[in-house]
């Protein structure tokens, strides 16, 4: 990996680290509505579209109002990224890969473990 591509890595996973502590505070209810949009919906492009493992799909509208939905929700749950690898980079693509965990409390167990691929257009 060059300096550039290590660097633009970096770049993305603190992207990813960013989005999900988003989603966590979104979930936990400590975000308020009125930022849903600059912290949440501002991170997916117009053309985001979600893809479950046993191959449901969700437009970038309908994961959002799937979001919006669950504002408070889970109080106290946890996101958590691991893994994180940068896959490739080319002009202002970049694809990377990392593991998703979720707890929810009082359990020290994960409820949700599930790997991501994910497409970033660098700007």
């Amino acid at each position: 990996m060059n300096v550039q591509t290590d660097t633009i890595s970096k770049l993305i996973e603190a992207e990813v680290h960013r989005h999900h502590q988003s989603l966590q505070s979104w979930f936990v209810g400590e975000m308020e509505p009125v930022a849903f949009d600059a912290e949440i919906a501002s991170a997916l492009h117009e053309n985001f579209e979600w893809v479950h493992p046993t191959g449901k799909e969700a437009t970038r509208a309908g994961i959002l109002e799937w979001i919006r939905d669950r504002h408070g929700r889970y109080p106290g749950m946890s996101m958590n990224i691991q893994d994180f690898q940068l896959i490739a980079c080319e002009g202002n693509i970049a694809v990377a890969k990392y593991t998703e965990v979720d707890y929810d409390p009082p359990s020290d167990e994960p409820s949700v473990t599930r790997r991501a691929t994910a497409v970033f257009m660098i700007e």
